[in-house]
């Protein structure tokens, strides 16, 4: 394989949807303007700042046009560096380059003040603490940084960004009737000196324009989204500041940090106000984020091309991120938020101009091409009127701020002549960029893809593709997937695709020695599941073939991050392998049970068969006994999977007895070389716990096995989508995350002598604040009680099958409740309060709302539990969950001998245990904790241990279902006796004070006390009764209780 042919098939995955580049810039540009520029420009602009920022938005779009020109002409997507580098190169692209870097380093500094300014104002607002803004801004600034350096994904924070800007855009409109047109009169005469504040905020499109690389369908969605993203921005902007303007005024916003917190303040109050800073705070650090990104990238991109050290692009081995090159970009940001607000703004505001003229003078110079999907007209008239139109708008920067940009360029130039030329000139040398005639390839019926990846493994998945292809006169596509991280550049990858090309290289070797033809691919990608499914849909694929290594530390279903996405998201079949290197397969066994994947793995034996000469046997295991005619049922089953294919060494059909499937297929597959093995179709929640039963075959049989699933469609694949995107909604724990949760979860299944003294002192406290009718100290008990942590120890226990975990919680919550119990009784006996408190009856009665209220809660402690970042909910937990109260009220019940007492809070006890217990196995679950065994008696254990889980719930429910049907009823009698009082009395001159009712053997008897200046005679009183009886539908007796009333003036 020769370096031309090579780089010639480097392909790049581009994933980013058209709306969600634009998005990202959009973030930018608005963060830019309404949380940090809208306060100093309605300060010069007052009410014609939306035309001002209207006009800055005409002016980008103006120069746009260009941009989006050479994007579609240019060898390389990106932004405005790369165009200018791909078209005019030399001093301009550096310069270029260089300009733009300063003014996203001014643009990282200018969103860190920004953030730093909301959270001080509302820690103002609600400490009154006058804090500096500098080191919020700086420790923003280094959090962020590591971040990038760790190499997190952006997915999550996108789906964030996008929702918290379509909240706050909608809050926002909420003033819109607030409005008052005399907010708009007296405009400025000065109005267009805002322009060099509002033109900062369209930087952001440079965060557009570096995903252009990423984006699918690129040469359609560039220009749509070079266009769309400073038209929306300059729409909305231009909409939220004539809305601010218009409830808040001119005077009130001009000069104000937080000029949306103004709005929120006018629309919902001191709630408002908080929830814009909050909101604000958050948007503010995301696209902080997102502009540090564009900036590396572009520092990068400048490394790449030589202008700078290759030092700073060396990728950190084990973060895979150039560490450097993010750590310089912090370093230099960090000074730059000690700077003035306005300084800052009006110079990379200046600096950006600059870098949009470099666009246009490229254009300029150029000459046109003979054919392109965009062209401007009258070339170079119309880049050259965008020039003197940008140099005009220049002047209104003022002779200091001219001054400053004029600097930036002198020292630009001056690095550019005394270092980058020449590095990039060396840089440039032994370069050749191949641009290849595309070559005809020949048209084949099947095409097998294989990823490379495992030296080990890779020749069992290239011979297995190889005697698939021969076979059916097809291809084998070895794959390499080079990953990139977030953080560099999409088409950084091609250099790493090239040096690492040794596992295509022995793919040739291996497809010459063997005879089948092979086509080697590079992806570049920023995953490899990403890579893979890009892949395959492109070369229509007919197979993948992957490798999965069954020996690994982890427990569950799951197979990988890699196959479980390449499985879910596959337009085709997918074929995986477990095992080593195999040179010949004398016997192939073929468990089926019927269904499409079963005859898909005998179709695969077959073909292997003919490959080697092979014995093929279809295995059914039949689990138990059974009759003579399921015998022969089990016989026809493999018949229909055999059915239609073409042996040429019949293959042996053979049905066993075994006590389980799984055990009796493991056992038979000791006597052969090769297990072929179809997906099974039991039910999804045995998968999402257990696995499929392949997979539990597979990880338990020594030899080489394939597992083999047919593609089932779009209808298939899209429900799979679909359920896979609800689960995804909990994100997942690592696998050092999953031990460290079992470990801790463990450890507080244990009860030692810190958690006798902690049942001791909540249960006193929960007790005397029963008694004591005191709600905080009651919610001090819950504070202090150590119960979740064996309840929970009990939901792991469950969920991993491990039994002595589970004994040793339930011992734990016995004797913690008993000794509750006992101590709450003590207290009862001595205490010389015997009346039954609020707090204590409204723990008697306990309805399905509380059962939710456990479930909700018992959900929120075990996430808190499991995921560190957020255990500083489990004081709100404990509070939710409520766990010691009952019991103190257990106690006091049976001290009291009211049973009534007793028995409704060891219901409400009950409730409370089976529902976190529950919710605790659900969501252990949801996080990616399974059971470390796939043993059939484990299954079974848990499938009991949640059955009755469910129907303890049910038995709980339905005393629970009852008191809440009467205490619903009661509250329907209350509200209809209240409104035919309140009616009858007031037409009467009266005004009810107060009632109550009881039930007397079959008729209602209401007791109304009424305040009246006129007398309520006898009649009056029937007429009320009758009123009352006719809405109840019941016999009822009313007495009625006259209070007086004598009014001054004789009235």
């Amino acid at each position: 394989m020769t370096e031309k042919s090579f780089l010639s098939e480097i392909r790049f995955s581009r994933a980013l949807g058209l709306w969600r580049a634009i998005i990202l810039g959009l973030g930018v540009m608005l963060s830019l303007f309404i949380f940090i520029g809208m306060g100093g420009a309605v300060t010069i602009a007052g009410p014609l700042t939306p035309w001002a920022y209207l006009l800055a938005a005409l002016l980008v779009l103006a120069n746009v046009l260009g941009y989006i020109e050479l994007a579609v002409t240019a060898p390389l997507p990106g932004g405005a560096y790369t165009l200018v580098h791909e078209i005019q190169g030399g001093w301009l692209a550096f310069l270029t380059g260089w300009t733009l870097t300063l003014s996203g380093l001014g643009v990282c500094a200018l969103l860190a003040q920004g953030f730093a300014v909301q959270v001080t104002t509302l820690l103002n607002d609600y400490l009154g603490l006058a804090l500096p803004t500098w080191p919020w801004a700086m420790g923003l600034v280094i959090l962020l940084a590591v971040n990038n350096v760790l190499g997190t994904r952006e997915s999550w924070r996108r789906r964030i960004a996008i929702l918290l800007m379509a909240v706050l855009l909608g809050f926002i409109l909420l003033a819109t009737p607030r409005i008052k047109p005399a907010n708009y009169v007296a405009p400025p005469p000065n109005w267009r000196q805002a322009l060099p504040l509002l033109m900062v905020s369209f930087v952001g499109l440079e965060v557009t324009a570096s995903l252009l690389g990423e984006m699918r369908r690129r040469t359609i969605n560039a220009p749509r989204a070079l266009l769309l993203t400073p038209l929306l921005a300059g729409a909305l902007g231009a909409a939220i500041v004539a809305i601010a303007v218009g409830v808040v005024g001119s005077e009130a916003l001009a000069d104000s940090r937080v000029p949306l917190a103004l709005l929120g303040a006018s629309v919902a109050g001191e709630g408002g106000r908080s929830f814009i800073l909050v909101a604000s705070a958050l948007a503010l650090a995301l696209t902080l984020n997102w502009a540090l990104m564009m900036v590396v990238r572009q520092a990068y991109a400048m490394s790449s091309d030589g202008y700078w050290p290759a030092t700073l692009r060396k990728i950190q081995p084990r973060f895979k991120t150039p560490v450097l090159l993010i750590g310089l970009v912090a370093l230099l940001v960090l000074p730059l938020t000690l700077l003035p607000v306005d300084f800052l703004e009006r110079l990379s505001g200046l600096l950006y101009l600059l870098v949009l003229m470099g666009v246009n003078l490229t254009l300029f110079r150029r000459s046109q091409p003979a054919s392109s999907a965009f062209v401007l007209p009258f070339h170079p008239w119309v880049p050259g009127l965008t020039l003197a139109v940008d140099v005009l708008v220049g002047l209104l920067w003022g002779p200091a701020y001219l001054a400053w940009a004029a600097g930036c360029l002198g020292a630009g130039t001056l690095v550019y002549l005394l270092y980058a030329r020449g590095q990039h000139i060396e840089a440039q040398e032994g370069i050749t960029v191949f641009k290849p005639p595309s070559e005809e390839r020949a048209e084949v019926g099947y095409r097998v893809l294989v990823p490379m990846a495992n030296p080990a493994t890779a020749g069992t998945l290239l011979r297995l593709a190889g005697v698939l292809a021969r076979q059916q006169a097809g291809e084998v596509l070895a794959l390499q997937v080079v990953v990139v991280p977030d953080q560099v550049p999409l088409e950084a990858g091609h250099l790493r695709a090239r040096a690492g090309r040794a596992l295509l290289e022995r793919a040739m070797a291996q497809a010459n020695e063997e005879g089948f033809a092979v086509q080697p691919i590079s992806r570049v990608a920023r995953s490899v599941a990403q890579g893979i499914l890009d892949t395959a849909d492109e070369e229509s694929v007919n197979l993948i073939v992957l490798d999965w290594r069954s020996d690994t530390r982890s427990f569950g279903p799951s197979m990988g991050p890699v196959i479980d996405a390449v499985i879910r998201g596959a337009p085709c079949d997918v074929t995986v392998v477990k095992g080593r290197e195999w040179e010949q397969v004398d016997k192939i066994l073929v468990p089926t049970a019927g269904g499409p994947n079963s005859a898909k793995a005998a179709r695969l034996a077959m073909l292997l068969s003919e490959s080697y000469g092979s014995q093929v046997t279809a295995l059914y295991v039949q689990s138990g006994q059974a009759p003579p005619e399921r015998m022969e049922e089990n016989r026809r089953r493999i018949a229909q999977t055999l059915e239609g294919l073409e042996f040429s060494r019949l293959p042996e059909q053979k049905v066993i007895i075994a006590d389980n499937v799984i055990e009796g297929i493991v056992e038979e597959a000791a006597e052969y070389d090769l297990v072929l093995l179809g997906a099974s179709e039991e039910a999804m929640f045995d998968k999402f716990v257990f696995g499929s039963i392949p997979q539990q075959i597979a990880a338990r049989v020594p030899k080489t096995v394939i597992m083999v699933r047919e593609y089932g469609g779009l209808t298939e694949l899209w429900i799979r989508k679909l359920i896979r995107w609800v689960f995804n909604l909990f994100p997942t724990l690592t696998l050092e995350e999953r031990w460290d949760v079992r470990e801790e979860i463990s450890q507080g299944a244990q009860p030692g002598v810190n958690y006798f003294v902690l049942i001791v002192l909540s249960c006193i406290i929960a007790t005397l604040g029963l008694l004591l009718n005191s709600g905080a100290v009651v919610i001090g008990a819950m504070l202090v009680a150590p119960l979740m942590s064996p309840i929970f120890a009990f939901s792991l226990g469950l969920i991993l099958g491990d039994v002595r975990l589970m004994r040793l919680s339930i011992e734990a919550v016995f004797k913690g409740v008993a000794l509750a119990v006992i101590i709450a009784a003590f207290i009862g006996v001595l205490s010389p309060f015997k009346e039954l408190t609020g707090e204590i009856m409204a723990r008697t009665q306990p309805t399905l709302l509380d059962l939710a209220v456990a479930l909700a809660s018992g959900m929120a402690g075990a996430y808190a539990l499991a995921r560190k970042d957020v255990s500083a909910a489990l004081p709100g937990v404990a509070i939710a969950a409520a766990l010691m109260p009952p019991l103190g009220a257990i106690g006091l019940g049976l001290a009291l001998g009211d049973a009534r007492v007793a028995g409704g809070a060891s219901l409400l006890f009950a409730a409370n245990i089976a529902a976190i217990s529950l919710a605790g196995v659900l969501v252990f679950m949801l996080l990616g904790i399974r059971p470390q065994t796939w043993r059939p008696e484990t299954q079974r254990q848990i499938w009991r241990g949640l059955i009755g889980f469910v129907l303890l719930l049910l038995v709980v429910a339905i005393p629970l279902a009852v008191i809440m049907s009467g205490i619903v009823q009661d509250t329907a009698v209350r509200q209809a006796i209240q409104e035919v009082l309140k009616e009858q009395i007031a037409s009467q001159g009266g005004e009810l004070v107060e009632f109550e009712y009881r039930e007397e053997r079959n008729e209602l008897v209401v007791i109304a006390t009424m305040r009246s200046a006129q007398p309520f005679d006898q009649a009056a009183v029937d007429h009320l009764a009758e009123a009352l009886s006719g809405r109840l539908d019941r016999p009822m007796t009313l007495e009625m209780v006259m209070l007086p009333v004598t009014r001054s003036g004789g009235q």
